[in-house]
């Protein structure tokens, strides 16, 4: 032992070696390519990975104290030396495969290269990089002649029988890929770069021939003709020079999903074009059923007039749910779906609540709860809920009807029946009231006629006047309230200016102190067919809230305002404005003023019904249409249109 590397540069040296792999791999084919040995090795990037940790693990195993440099001598034993055992496998590996050994010394020697060419690529100084280059040197040298040793020591006959178990062996690896390329049940065949088929398995025979047994295409010699369809997309493919593709292709009934993938060696070469076809008509059919499946279950989820959420009861979450859910609870939608703690369910006012996972395990059905809107506010619904599996997971359809409109007309009909037995007495009080006022009436102008003539109690004519006055206005009122109720809830054609002037002098209390009013009514006396009941309330309620919004801007500033109603026949359609110089609506009012319960009134004043009752009796029951104009602090109009032939 005469020279060595110091324990820090041969730690140096091991990290360069075991960081750089990769490296020295590109740098071997690089050499191996230039000088045309690549057609003569393996064209798998791994094999020539092997070699290179072969030759780096002797070093990277030797301790960073040990890396003295042996000297050759004549009589050193190289078999049993670490750094002479690689070169003595590789030259069994080697004999085996055939090649011969000027071939593989050739080789070598850019092994040799790569190493000393990775000592100028990292940063060492000159001295260190001299150290390195004389260490590598000499373990080349005993690589060498340790692989040489061995290669010169077998004799022919020996050599003979390498050979021989090597044929064999490569015999049995042959007829293995050959049987795990029949096996497969996918059609595979590998074509050159003129579409000739190069390897074609039996599933690929009996794909093109329709008949086909283990073997017969490399044993038999069949030989089936690759459909023009194929070979077409195969030509394609191989002028687009692209590495790999994959594509759907139908052959007969059968759908396969086809995969092309290039096969090049280990120097880039074209050796061939893989050709894999993969059978999915079963799984097409299945995604097309499944897509069916939520074709239909998304048009029944849709197509139902209610909220309807798919609950996975065992996480508690919310999987899906319709349009009408998300309308339903458009406050609890984030980018991630729907909110699993949703409002929850009441019995009535004040008790427990439930949430909608407590609901359906109760598998409740066509049961009526409260369902809590926040701010107070309360909506009426029915619930249904529904047992379902999907991927063997147990699921709850939970639907949700609004019986709002529902609860609201029952309401109605109750005070309707309620007022039925009222409406037996009231009924006639308009026609008993009319002709008491007309029996006054009429003794009260004879009495100013009579004082007129006697000359005397002159200081009474003027009571007396108002008196006349006072009791014609009741006479007014009492044939207006007369036409309203006297036809019940029967449609009938009627004079609709006539209904619009005596819904005014059924409101004056509310506006005159506040306002004046303008009254522009057309002159055209077409009758309407309509429930003169449900007309009457539009057009009461609509004048009761013009007069509120006017009241409430007198007060704030003590001027009086207007409320002007016009109405003319257009287009088939009779129309009323109805517009008054109040407070108007808010901007963020606009979408809600026709809903069931909103109002801009005073707590306990009114129930908050009014503008949805209008828009129902002017919109579902008479097929009419309303809409209004408001500025806030300015005033609103409304304009109600209503079909002649209707």
């Amino acid at each position: 032992m005469e020279r060595g590397l110091s324990r820090e540069l041969a730690s140096e040296l091991k990290t360069q070696i075991s960081s750089n792999e990769d490296w020295l791999i590109k740098r071997i084919l690089h050499y191996a390519k230039k000088q045309g040995y690549t057609a003569y090795t393996s064209t798998l990037e791994e094999a020539w990975r092997a070699s290179i940790v072969g030759l780096s693990k002797p070093l990277l195993e030797t301790p960073s104290t040990s890396f003295q440099l042996l000297e050759l001598h004549p009589h050193f034993n190289f078999m049993n030396d670490q750094y002479a055992l690689f070169g003595v496998q590789e030259a069994k590996k080697h004999r085996e495969r055939g090649i011969d050994l000027i071939m593989f010394m050739g080789l070598f020697k850019y092994y040799r290269q790569i190493f000393e060419d990775l000592l100028f690529k990292v940063e060492m100084n000159s001295d260190d990089i001299r150290s390195c280059r004389m260490f590598l040197k000499r373990y080349f040298d005993r690589v060498e002649i340790g692989f040489l040793d061995e290669w010169m020591r077998v004799s022919p006959q020996e050599l003979k029988q390498e050979l021989q178990e090597a044929n064999r062996r490569v015999t049995n690896e042959k007829s293995l890929y050959l049987t795990t390329l029949e096996s497969l049940k996918q059609p595979v065949l590998v074509v050159n770069s003129k579409c000739e088929t190069l390897v074609m398995n039996q599933a690929a025979a009996e794909l093109f021939a329709g008949y086909s047994s283990p073997g017969s295409v490399y044993y038999g010699g069949q030989k089936p003709e690759i459909r023009p369809s194929v070979k077409s997309k195969i030509s394609e493919f191989l002028s687009e020079h692209k590495d790999s593709k994959v594509f759907t292709h139908s052959i007969d009934k059968s759908i396969f999903e086809v995969t092309f993938s290039r096969m090049k060696d280990i120097s880039g070469k074209f050796i061939g074009l893989a050709v894999i076809f993969n059978d999915i008509t079963e799984k097409r059919r299945a995604e097309s059923v499944l897509e069916e499946s939520e074709t239909l279950r998304r048009a029944l989820m849709e197509g139902i007039d209610a909220a309807a959420l798919i609950l996975e009861m065992e996480s508690k979450i919310v999987v899906d749910f319709n349009t009408k859910a998300e309308e339903l609870f458009s406050k609890h939608i984030s980018e991630h779906g729907l909110n699993s703690k949703l409002p929850l369910f009441y019995e009535e006012a004040g008790s427990e609540g439930l949430s909608v996972f407590e609901l359906s395990e109760k598998s409740v059905s066509n049961e009526e709860r409260l369902l809590d809107l926040g701010e107070g506010g309360v909506k009426p619904v029915r619930l249904f809920t529904i047992d379902v599996w999907f991927s063997n997971d147990r699921h709850k359809i939970f639907i949700i009807f609004d019986i709002t409109r529902e609860k609201m007309l029952e309401k109605r009909a109750n005070h309707l029946q309620h007022l039925e037995v009222l409406g037996d007495i009231a009924g006639s009080l308009p026609f008993m009231l009319s002709e008491s006022c007309i029996n006054i009436q009429n003794t009260l102008d004879k009495t100013a006629e009579l004082l007129g003539k006697t000359g005397g109690f002159t200081q009474l004519m003027p009571d007396l006047a108002k008196a006349i006055g006072d009791i014609s206005y009741v006479n007014e009122i009492v044939s207006a309230l007369s036409s309203i109720v006297k036809y019940e809830l029967e449609n009938a054609c009627i004079d609709m200016n006539q209904l619009v002037k005596n819904c005014i002098v059924l409101t004056r209390d509310k506006w005159h102190p506040y306002a004046e009013m303008d009254l522009f009514l057309s002159s055209d006396r077409r009758s309407i067919f309509c429930s003169p009941d449900e007309m009457g309330q539009v057009f009461l309620n609509l004048l009761v809230n013009a007069a509120y919004a006017v009241r409430k801007k007198f007060e704030a500033d003590d001027e009086r305002g207007a409320i002007k109603v016009v109405s003319r026949y257009c287009d088939g359609f009779y129309e009323v404005l109805i517009s008054d110089t109040g407070v108007g609506i808010k901007k963020q009012d606009y979408k809600r003023i026709f809903d069931q319960g909103f109002s801009t009134k005073e707590v306990g004043r009114v129930t908050g019904n009014g503008l949805a009752i209008v828009y129902d009796l002017v919109v579902r029951r008479h097929k009419g249409t309303i809409e209004f104009n408001s500025e806030e602090g300015k005033g609103t109009e409304f304009i109600i249109r209503l079909p002649i032939s209707s």
